[in-house]
């Protein structure tokens, strides 16, 4: 909460928020392959990377 608090106070609450609800989901994901020997299908790796691409886009766009 407090990284969160600290993104807000440079870009907006509506991106940051996006940010980090994106970030925890690519993180479960990630986490679940790894540690649960969850399936990595192409279309699952190609959704992840979107959510990746959709991150950073949302970050670098909010100045």
């Amino acid at each position: 909460m407090y990284l969160l608090a600290k993104a807000a106070q440079a870009i907006p609450i509506g991106t940051a928020y996006g940010v980090w609800v994106g970030i925890g989901a690519l993180g479960a994901a990630i986490l679940g392959i790894v540690l649960f020997k969850e399936s990595l299908s192409m279309p699952r790796l190609f959704f992840l990377i979107l959510l990746f691409v959709s991150i950073l886009g949302l970050k670098l766009t909010s100045k």
